[in-house]
């Protein structure tokens, strides 16, 4: 208490100034990027929703081709075109994994040629054949959905399902989403 009555004093006197600035600080800008847990439940406003924007389009993603398991590369989803294919074999049939999921194209290129998969790689390759359903109708907007925390095929499904008139709402869908996800994660096992 004594430190909040110091830094008073202080600005009464005027040995301390405030400054006003337009928009969030350095410091909120991060803590929004890295902990979104933290940002209220209230309506979001247009600077998080801007920010929220910029951390889905910077995550990196891999991508990989279903229907040839040759194709497997990883980029940022904002330079991801909308009308997304393999660059081997022109398909549609292209799935997202996280970035690192290297092991990936294996699994696929497994399935691809008849092999049994062990009970994790059969997960995974359904999770990863989820994700391509969505890529295939949806695009780049699949991918930024699936780019959300806690957003699995089944949330992005519901999610893309819905009618926006703007980015803006799109992107408050997803923002609900995953604070939906981090509100309730901690009651998961």
């Amino acid at each position: 208490m004594d430190l909040v009555h110091d830094f008073l004093k202080k600005l009464k006197e005027k040995r301390l100034s405030l400054i006003f600035r337009k928009g969030l600080s350095p410091l909120g800008e991060i803590g929004i990027k890295e902990r979104p847990e933290l940002i209220g439940s209230g309506k979001p406003d247009l600077q998080i929703l801007d920010i929220f924007a910029k951390r889905l389009d910077e995550k990196r993603i891999r991508l990989i081709c279903l229907n040839c398991g040759d194709w497997s590369q990883v980029y940022s989803v904002g330079e991801l075109p909308e009308e997304i294919r393999c660059s081997k074999c022109h398909a549609k049939l292209v799935g997202m994994a996280g970035r690192t999921q290297i092991e990936a194209q294996e699994y696929v290129r497994k399935k691809l040629a008849g092999k049994a998969l062990g009970a994790e790689e059969e997960r995974r390759y359904e999770h990863l054949s989820g994700t391509s359903d969505l890529i295939i109708v949806y695009g780049k907007k699949a991918v930024r959905a699936l780019a959300a925390r806690g957003v699995g095929v089944t949330t992005a499904k519901r999610i893309l399902r819905g009618v926006y008139f703007d980015d803006k709402s799109f992107l408050k869908a997803l923002l609900n989403a995953e604070r939906n996800y981090i509100r309730n994660r901690k009651f998961w096992s």
